[in-house]
């Protein structure tokens, strides 16, 4: 996919959903969140090498502890939704010193072929985004994924050439996995000069300025006359109350990122700012971080 870059802009680079990793050899799992102020909880954690969980002989440990949730919870075999029954974790908001994680120590390096987490019913989004680190004995790291979709139920990943990730609920039915992001990689820009391949399609995406283009078509028509061998699709995604992180729809309405792999986006036109300048001058520095860094889905 090709983004192209106008006024105010989202810049991205769509990538690979999975990562190379032929079953590593490791010696810690850990689970962590990014940013402050968040809750990790996890209802099960399962390791299987040689085709056994070992999970349970390895030794767990936590960034903090709160509502009882002690981190040997998430090896205890309760894969129970409910976090009153007992079997889950849970770190303190606000009381660890940086972000919350969990980790589990197996003792010595193992060859890691699958990993399996349960979440919690309920508040499942909590694990929206975590990351998932291997390391060796050393503590380096030997694969990692971030990012990842907090399911609603359990995720599964499984190291077999590519990371194959997939999901299901609480029920154990497999569920769509919804797309992984990609974040732009440093330096990058969109290439230059620009230029359409025939059967493009462009989505739009934006507040006020790409909203009202549902209405007066005019860059649509200049592109297209500008064109003409091209055979261009244009879909037009966007609402006026759009922001760059947050897309208000009603429930059940497909997420965006799902959105623009429905479309089969090639190129996509972004209109943000409008919005997001109510937050004033203080606002200025949130929103340069969000556009240089705020993924587009990889399909």
């Amino acid at each position: 996919m090709k983004i192209l870059s106008l006024f105010i802009t989202v810049a991205a680079l769509l990538g690979s959903a999975a990562i190379a990793a032929d079953a590593p050899t490791a010696q810690f799992v850990r689970i962590s969140l990014s940013g402050k102020n968040r809750v990790l909880t996890l209802a099960e954690v399962e390791v299987i090498s040689g085709g056994k969980n070992i999970a349970p002989k390895g030794k767990a440990t936590q960034s903090s502890v709160g509502s009882s949730g002690n981190p040997e919870r998430a090896i205890d075999g309760n894969k129970d939704p409910d976090f009153k029954k007992g079997g889950q974790t849970h770190t303190s908001q606000g009381k660890d010193a940086g972000e919350p994680w969990w980790e589990l120590d197996l003792g010595s390096p193992q060859k890691i072929e699958k990993i399996q987490i349960w979440n919690r019913g309920g508040l499942h989004e909590r694990l929206d985004g975590f990351n998932l680190e291997l390391l060796d004995k050393k503590q380096q790291s030997v694969y990692a994924r971030g990012k990842n979709p907090g399911p609603d139920g359990s995720i599964t990943f499984e190291f077999t050439g590519d990371t194959v990730i997939s999901i299901a609920g609480h029920d154990g039915k497999a569920q769509t996995v919804p797309i992984l992001s990609a974040d732009v990689p440093v330096g990058y820009r969109d290439p230059t000069p620009f230029a359409f391949a025939k059967g493009d399609k462009i989505a739009i995406i934006g507040n006020g300025l790409a909203d009202r283009m549902q209405h007066d078509g005019w860059m649509e028509t200049f592109l297209q006359v500008a064109n003409p061998d091209d055979e261009l699709v244009f879909r037009n995604l966007s609402l006026s109350g759009d922001r760059i992180d947050h897309y208000p729809r009603s429930k059940g309405f497909m997420p965006m990122d799902d959105y623009l792999r429905q479309v089969e986006a090639d190129v996509v036109f972004a209109f943000f700012g409008y919005n997001e300048a109510y937050a004033g001058p203080k606002g200025l520095a949130e929103f340069e971080d969000q556009k240089w860094h705020q993924p587009l889905p990889c399909g």
